[in-house]
């Protein structure tokens, strides 16, 4: 099986070669240690691999009260595996955030077409707009996914 997931460690960062729309959001964490830490001590990240290839960094933050923000540093040929993509965000869902999820958020860039189409497929639907939020100054799709009460 060339997949694996290993928790994330900075390093990946430099390993991972990012979809073009997520460069600018990857060299900006890459400056500031302040993510690094944050990454590795304050939330659960892991990487997905191909062979030795990152093709995915992926965690959530925990908001409080049953809410977590969602993000996703995705390599340019992500969409090559998709079938794993899926597979390891369900695998982190029900490992770490099941019982205690209420919503999810997720921020994204307005013209980046692939990640709003990748996002709705997952559930999540635009609530609104955060003007000027990206690190290129980009505005931002403001997503939010209810969880189903059972």
């Amino acid at each position: 099986m060339p997949y694996k997931i290993t928790r994330f460690k900075p390093e990946h960062l430099d390993l991972i070669e990012p979809r073009k729309e997520l460069k600018a959001d990857l060299d900006y964490v890459k400056a500031h240690p302040e993510y690094k830490t944050m990454y590795t001590t304050e939330m659960i990240t892991n990487t997905l691999w191909h062979d030795d290839t990152p093709i995915m960094i992926y965690g959530l933050q925990s908001n409080g009260l049953g809410t977590y923000t969602v993000f996703v540093i995705a390599h340019k040929d992500l969409h090559k595996h998709k079938f794993a993509t899926v597979k390891a965000i369900y695998k982190y869902y029900h490992e770490y955030v099941m019982n205690d999820l209420r919503r999810f958020e997720a921020y994204v860039n307005l013209d980046d077409l692939t990640a709003l189409r990748f996002a709705k497929w997952f559930g999540f639907a635009i609530i609104g707009i955060r003007h000027q939020a990206s690190v290129s100054g980009h505005d931002q799709a403001i997503l939010e996914r209810l969880q189903r009460k059972s």
